[in-house]
């Protein structure tokens, strides 16, 4: 069943701010969103599992709606402290107890909290579901732009996967740009990984019979290599003519070179589809202001700015996820 998405935006009326980049302002955005809402915006209806009183260190666990269908996974943000322009800590976990105990977890990253002035990723964006969503934010000073330069900025995925098998437990993930990496530069950030380096990994997938067994998982689209860098045509505006979802693999990004996960009853080669997440055949857009937002086949959807130089062809639709 299709799930509603929301669009929730650092300029909206209301919205939480990152001011000094502080890991609580960071998750004070992950809970108003997800959880609590703020001013006209209900929220999307995710949960607070755990979280810790404000002296301590930031610590927030967040649950994916179980009554819209959601698999229940948790996804956590820690950080040592609140320091400003500390980054944060996200990893998911399948079963959560509490805050010292989660087993079948997913691969940690960090990620940018913001921080004061004009260089840091406060303008933030995310584009949630009651079960998934995607965190992106970019600073001040590349809002005339649709690319990132190889600047601050910060982007990932969490939640669940739109999975291929129907008894599907394991369907909570993290995606980014490098995995258990402590690093937030430009090039550990999901967009990287899909527009430049889709060859690695992007997070852990666990076994179809709720063991903990796992195996690295990849992204991977019907255009083979879709990491386009076509310097002629980066500036155009062309029409949207092909979409094609990106599809969760399981130990590659290639069934020649996955051995024998293509038989694999627990550890499949092709898992299931990111919910919202696509790559166009045709490439441009790179002079137009963030966020840039095209409507395609009547749907409105967010041009995904690469994370160095270049054109897009990602986009994430902002109406309705499978």
């Amino acid at each position: 069943m299709a799930q509603p998405v929301t669009v929730y935006r650092w300029d909206d009326v209301g919205a939480p701010q990152i001011v000094d980049g502080r890991p609580s302002e960071f998750i004070n955005v992950l809970k108003k969103c997800l959880a609590e809402g703020y001013g006209t915006k209900t929220a999307v209806g995710w949960s607070i599992e755990d979280e810790n009183l404000p002296e301590e260190s930031p610590f927030l666990a967040l649950k994916n709606n179980v009554s819209t269908g959601g698999s229940g996974g948790v996804l956590i943000a820690s950080a040592s402290n609140n320091n400003a322009t500390n980054s944060i800590r996200l990893q998911s976990a399948l079963d959560y107890i509490s805050k010292s105990e989660q087993s079948r977890l997913g691969a940690y990253f960090y990620t940018s909290t913001g921080g004061s002035g004009i260089y840091y990723p406060n303008n933030w964006v995310i584009i949630a579901s009651a079960t998934a969503f995607f965190y992106i934010a970019h600073s001040e000073n590349r809002k005339n732009l649709n690319y990132f330069g190889a600047t601050n900025h910060s982007m990932f995925f969490a939640g669940d996967f739109s999975s291929f098998y129907g008894f599907d437990s394991a369907r909570f993930i993290t995606l980014s740009g490098k995995i258990n990496n402590t690093s937030t530069s430009w090039n550990t950030q999901l967009n990287y990984l899909i527009s430049d380096d889709y060859t690695n990994s992007a997070g852990y997938i666990y076994a179809l019979d709720s063991s903990v067994s796992k195996a690295n998982s990849y992204l991977l689209t019907s255009f083979g290599n879709h990491a386009l860098n076509q310097s002629s045509i980066q500036d155009s505006s062309p029409e949207i003519r092909v979409l094609s979802p990106f599809l969760l693999s399981t130990g590659s990004y290639s069934l020649a070179s996955a051995g024998t996960t293509g038989n694999s009853e627990i550890l499949p080669f092709v898992r299931g589809q990111i919910p919202g997440l696509f790559a166009s055949q045709e490439y441009g857009y790179r002079s137009e202001s963030m966020p840039f937002i095209k409507l395609i086949d009547g749907s409105q959807y967010y041009s995904v700015p690469r994370a160095n130089s270049g054109g897009t062809s990602i986009w994430i639709n902002m109406e309705e996820w499978p």
